[in-house]
């Protein structure tokens, strides 16, 4: 008895069929994560640009908040406000954010 080829009919084309819905399932994710990349990079670079510069933000709830833009992290933006306060503000609070 010979063996069977690669691309035949049982087991085998079934586990290849498998493996093609695996490879398009992990391009689709690997496109969505690159995408989320670049977003990341664009919001890293609009906030060196604001460094050091008074910002206002329009925060989720509706409010607003103003303040020179000393730093940020991955979840975080710290603005010293008037009369040297500083004030930690969730990035995912924030709704907009420009130069005031």
């Amino acid at each position: 008895m010979g063996k069977k080829k690669a691309g035949g009919f049982g087991p085998v084309k079934i586990i290849e069929q498998e493996i093609m819905k695996l490879r398009n399932r992990l391009r689709k994710v690997e496109e969505q994560v690159n995408a989320m990349r670049d977003l990341t990079w664009v919001a890293a670079d609009l906030l060196n640009e604001f460094g050091g510069q008074k910002v206002k933000l329009k925060l989720q709830d509706g409010s607003q908040t103003t303040g020179v833009l000393e730093s940020y992290d991955r979840f975080n933006l710290r603005l010293k406000k008037d009369k040297g306060k500083v004030v930690v503000v969730m990035k995912h609070a924030i709704a907009s954010l420009e130069l005031a």
